[in-house]
This record gives C-alpha cells, sequence and structure tokens, in this order.
C-alpha cells in the first residue's frame, strides 16, 4: 500500500517518493476542481466569490460527501494495554483529532463522472489550475476502511511522545493525524469513488490563530462553531488558476459572471473539447 511505503521512509526520502508518484498522475502538471451550483442561491453566491479571490473552499469532513470520512478503527482495550493511558484520554486525542483539519479535494482526470456528481450534471464549472509545487498534496488511497486497523497506529503515536501527545510532531502522530484523510472507501453504495482519481490538500483551521475557531482545538469545536470550512487562496496552496470550463447547464448570470472574471484577470475560457484534452498529454 502506498502510504504504508511513505511512512517507512525518512523525511526525505518519503518527500521524493511522493512527489514522483504524484507528478507521473498531473496531466501536464494540471489538476482539475469541479465545482457544483444548485438552488440555494446564498450558496452559490459564495463559490463564485471563492472562484474571484482566486481561493478554493476547505470543507469540515463531515460536508463531503462520502459517510464514513474520518471513520477510524482500533481497539482501546489494546491501545490502553500497550500504553498505560487512560481509556477517557484516548478518546479525547481521537475526538480532537478529528477537528484539526480541513479537506479541499481536487482529480487528476476528467471523466463524465465528475461532471455528473460534482458539477450537479454540468451546473457549474471546472477549475484548470497549474500545480507549481505538490508538497501539500496527499493521494487518496482506495480501500475498504473496515479493514483498516488503526491500533498500531495510536500504540505507536503515544510511545513515539512518552504517553503524552499535546502536539502533532513526529511521524508516528503524523501518520495517525493523516491516514484518516487520506484513506476512502472504495464504494458506497451505488457510487464508485475509484473513479474520482482524487488528490487532496488537507489544511489545519488553527494554523491562523485569529481565525473563526481560534487557535484552541478541542472535541467537537466545529459544530458547536457552526463551522463549515474556509477559503485559502490557491497561492498559499502553492497552485495557479490556468482556466475554467464553465458546465453547459449553468444559468447565464452565473456563465457571464465566470466569464467577465476569465476575461478581467486573463484565466482562459476552455471548451469540453480542451478540457478532455488534458487527459491525453
Amino acid at each position: 500500500m502506498f502510504y504504508d511505503k511513505y511512512f517507512s521512509l525518512n523525511n526525505e526520502d518519503a518527500k521524493d517518493f511522493m512527489d514522483e508518484f504524484i507528478k507521473a498522475k498531473l496531466h501536464d502538471g494540471k489538476l482539475f476542481k469541479f465545482i457544483m451550483f444548485n438552488d440555494n442561491s446564498d450558496l452559490n453566491k459564495i463559490k463564485l466569490e471563492t472562484l474571484f479571490n482566486k481561493s478554493v473552499w476547505f470543507s469540515y469532513y463531515k460536508y463531503l460527501n462520502d459517510p464514513n470520512e474520518f471513520t477510524v478503527n482500533y481497539k482501546l482495550k489494546k491501545v490502553v494495554s500497550k500504553t498505560g493511558v487512560n481509556p477517557k484520554s484516548i478518546k479525547l486525542m481521537m475526538e480532537t483529532m478529528n477537528q484539526v483539519y480541513d479537506v479541499c479535494c481536487f482529480t487528476y482526470e476528467v471523466n463524465d463522472n465528475m461532471w455528473e456528481i460534482y458539477s450537479n450534471k454540468h451546473n457549474g464549472f471546472c477549475m484548470v489550475i497549474d500545480v507549481i509545487d505538490t508538497d501539500r498534496l496527499f493521494p487518496i488511497e482506495y480501500v475498504n476502511k473496515k479493514d483498516i486497523d488503526c491500533t498500531k497506529y495510536i500504540i505507536d503515536a503515544y510511545k513515539e511522545n512518552h504517553a503524552k501527545i499535546s502536539s502533532f510532531e513526529g511521524k508516528a502522530i503524523r501518520r495517525m493525524a493523516i491516514l484518516p484523510y487520506v484513506y476512502k472507501d472504495k464504494k458506497y453504495m451505488d457510487i464508485d469513488f475509484t473513479k474520482e482519481k482524487e488528490l487532496r490538500i488537507i489544511n489545519s483551521s488553527f494554523d491562523e490563530g485569529d481565525g473563526q475557531l481560534g487557535d484552541r482545538v478541542y472535541p467537537n469545536i466545529k459544530d458547536i462553531k457552526e463551522y463549515r470550512g474556509m477559503q485559502l487562496s490557491l497561492e498559499k496552496c502553492k497552485m495557479n488558476l490556468y482556466g475554467i470550463c464553465i458546465g453547459e447547464n449553468c444559468s447565464p448570470e452565473s456563465k457571464l459572471a465566470i466569464i467577465n472574471f476569465c476575461n478581467n484577470y486573463n484565466i482562459k475560457l476552455l471548451t469540453y473539447e480542451q478540457l478532455n484534452a488534458f487527459n491525453k498529454l
């Protein structure tokens, strides 16, 4: 498995391994992000504002379309036995960990499935993005999450930190923090997630310290504060906006707004044919 090898390497080798893997997936150094419009005019406005800010939206995992996001299977009694840590402290750590990151999803392949699901049957648009640096990206590994036992990873994280975890420093705790966001079920009901060909950026909502969440993380803080996500500039993601392909079922108002934005900032307006051509590069 990809992440088994990734976390077995030292920092520099792991970075090179990740960089090589991701670059091999990209077509002409491009990633794609599909955005949908719907009947919620307020939400549609936020999506356009995010685009016009040359930003992308990072979502709290509960608002992603996979209900098994951040599912972590582990044997609590075994963790207690191997670490000596109080079970309440272990549960508190796990409930805190799932609040740390937000997620932004991209794909490295354009296909009909993405237009159908993630752009609401062509009522939306596709951003074509130049990747400047891959070091913020993580590939999704498609698995059967019920078969993934994270017990050992949690034990290793506690042992690495002498049974006290107060930060996310160290390889073992970083692995435990990241894996729930990069393992994804192959299927859910009739949805085949493997068709998404997904890469992600995971970003801490607490890094700035002066945002909606402040700098203190604790269980359910995002639910308590009714937090759904945040904008982050493409520049901070180490990306540039190359072009946009507008779905044929977009409203005339949305089409015009996107066209004006592209013309004002010299961003390419792409046809379906031009968009699909990236798959062949």
